[in-house]
């Protein structure tokens, strides 16, 4: 029309408007691509709507410090949390010496430990409309294990000597190895050490608990004297 200025200005505003409908058009594109589900990630084909986490497991488990099965088996090199629910049959640990499972347990708010992996309970269907019945052989044993106190009982110990527990001697009808906890003056401790500054009337326990749940227990009296 006569006006070179206006003619350039309409060509720039023509070639703004193009662009941004390429950017749109290419926006568009993206949108429906991730729509569609279909997505290339490190060379992977992923289907977010299908959830396939198969092949996103593949790739983030790549770098080899983690994995997990289809399962639902994780693992790690290492874990760090401030607290870890365990339910089932315990957790399995691998001796340092010999390398070998044991399964660590808890048992009537007493940790214990056996040889070998910890198994999932397998419940199985009895007779009577397919109720589970979860009897085991332990549950027939009904005998706590038996403590016998090495050395004297009651003890005597003169006022400011130091005094050495003799410990005692478990057994059971069924479990070897048995362990027990000791309590002094009805506090369980690791370590007995009697006050003996004092004349005084001491009372030392020994608990043990076999598989079953069974518990026995025997008691030392310990007299601090002149």
């Amino acid at each position: 029309n006569g006006n070179p200025v206006g003619l350039i200005e309409n060509y720039d505003v023509r070639g703004i408007v193009a662009t941004a409908v390429r950017a749109i058009q290419e926006l568009d594109a993206k949108i429906n691509q991730v729509a569609s589900g279909q997505q290339n990630i490190l060379g992977a084909n992923f289907d977010m709507q299908n959830k396939d986490i198969v092949n996103v497991r593949n790739i983030l488990s790549q770098s080899g410090n983690w994995s997990i099965s289809e399962e639902g088996k994780l693992v790690v090199k290492e874990i760090e949390t401030e607290k870890l629910t365990v339910k089932g049959n315990g957790i399995t640990i691998y001796d340092r010496i010999t390398g070998e499972p044991v399964c660590v347990f808890s048992e009537n708010s007493i940790l214990k430990s056996e040889s070998g992996s910890c198994n999932s309970p397998s419940p199985y269907e009895g007779e009577g409309g397919g109720e589970v019945a979860s009897s085991t052989a332990s549950s027939s044993d009904i005998i706590p294990p038996t403590i016998e106190i090495l050395g004297n009982n009651p003890a005597e110990i003169l006022v400011g000597f130091i005094y050495s527990d003799n410990g005692a001697i478990v057994t059971d009808n069924i479990d070897s190895n048995l362990g027990y906890q000791t309590y002094l003056n009805g506090v369980l401790v690791t370590e007995i050490q009697l006050d003996t500054s004092t004349t005084t009337i001491h009372s030392i326990e020994y608990k043990a608990t076999d598989s079953a749940g069974n518990m026995g227990s025997a008691m030392r009296v310990v007299n601090v004297i002149e």
